[in-house]
């Protein structure tokens, strides 16, 4: 509540560069609301009962400042990570690749999951760089391989550092099929529960405020 606070008093630029400052000097918990809150709780679980593979090649994209890959690897899962930043984790199975999404040289046709956790809204938001990035994603799939993506949803927005999606861009960032999608949001009493499309659709974000809706999609050529 404190950090809220202390948000919405301070200019729009300033938060965004203190958050993303933090970022960088390893501060990994989120300047802009409370864990307890994060969305993280619903998604870090929803993708790993998604991945219906047993083993496989997992290329898990924004993985700075997160232990999934690590829960990955520690299933068996030959996890490569990708990031802009430098990551530190280490783990037999763990392959690290630090550069950009849309520039990275990644073996194409090779990788059975990628996951996009809360990643995809970040990326490129003045030239509509998720869309570039999904089409990269689609090259680097086998036949038989999925996207795994989670971000914020509701009432479309881009804001200073973050998109807010809604079923229209969901729908063009992705030009194979939607195997699945859930939708969750937080309710009167701050939890977060499952809803479907229309209660999610008419939640409306702020720039600076908490993350009050997302989508979990399996997405397959």
């Amino acid at each position: 509540m404190i950090k809220k606070i202390i948000a919405s008093l301070l200019p729009e630029r300033f938060v965004w560069f203190l958050s993303r400052s933090l970022y960088k000097i390893g501060y990994y918990k989120p300047f802009l609301w409370d864990i307890s809150r994060s969305e993280r709780i619903i998604e870090y679980g929803w993708v790993l009962k998604n991945i219906s593979l047993e083993q496989g090649r997992v290329l898990d994209i924004g993985c700075c400042g997160t232990f999934f890959p690590l829960q990955l690897a520690g299933l068996g899962f030959e996890v490569w990570g990708l990031d802009k930043k430098k990551c530190t984790l280490r783990h037999p199975n763990f392959r690290f690749v630090q550069g950009n999404i849309l520039e990275a040289d990644l073996p194409p046709e090779s990788f059975d999951i990628i996951t996009l956790i809360s990643t995809i809204e970040h990326i490129g938001l003045k030239e509509d760089g998720d869309h570039k990035c999904m089409e990269g994603l689609y090259d680097l799939l086998n036949k038989t391989g999925r996207v795994i993506v989670t971000a914020p949803f509701g009432k479309a927005a881009t804001f200073k550092g973050y998109r807010v999606y809604d079923m229209e861009r969901i729908r063009r960032i992705w030009k194979g099929r939607i195997e699945k999608i859930d939708f969750f949001m937080v309710n009167d009493e701050g939890k977060w529960i499952k809803t479907n499309e229309a209660k999610a659709s008419g939640i409306e974000m702020e720039s600076r405020g908490e993350c009050e809706s997302i989508f979990c999609g399996v997405f397959a050529k």
